[in-house]
């Protein structure tokens, strides 16, 4: 393993697993939000991110833990990946986590978050939440079968699950 894509609904663990992976194989790891939210939430246009992607991708040469779903830039971390996890938590986990993230951080900046960009809960984020099985999985799941051939592909269904994977790194 030495450039992992992590997919995941938010809430699912996707930064702590990615720190975790980090920290054991010694790589950089990218926080796709860092890169696409400008302060104040203002979003970056694709080429913008796109860019700013490239650049990280490309300084990490020895490797990368890259974790975020960002769909519309896929071909830009897919094809370099040899390791792709799909953390597969349920959707009341979820919700659960980012309300318990938002209750900790609401109105700070989180050290995985974008700079400038206080950590907030409203509606739209929650609809996300709540809809990533319908809009997002089937991304996701076209993603790996379109990138995934030659791949390690590793499905984790719960923390439990995660926790075991991450410490059976060697």
């Amino acid at each position: 393993m030495r450039r992992v894509v992590i997919f995941g609904n938010s809430g699912s663990g996707k930064s702590t697993l990615a720190r975790g992976l980090g920290a054991k194989l010694a790589l950089p790891v990218i926080h796709l939000d860092q890169l696409f939210w400008n302060p104040d939430w203002r979003m970056s246009c694709r080429e913008e991110f796109a860019d700013k992607q490239r650049r990280a991708l490309a300084d990490a040469r020895d490797g990368w833990v890259c974790e975020g779903n960002y769909f519309n830039t896929l071909d830009l971390r897919l094809p370099q990946a040899d390791t792709i996890i799909v953390l597969d938590i349920p959707l009341a986990r979820c919700l659960w986590n980012v309300l318990k993230r938002w209750s900790y951080s609401k109105g700070q900046v989180r050290p995985d978050g974008p700079r400038g960009c206080p950590d907030k809960m409203d509606f739209a984020f929650i609809r996300w939440v709540w809809g990533y099985s319908r809009h997002s999985r089937p991304l996701i799941e076209f993603a790996v079968e379109e990138y995934g051939l030659g791949k390690s592909v590793i499905r984790l269904s719960s923390h439990a699950t995660a926790r075991t994977f991450l410490a059976s790194v060697a």
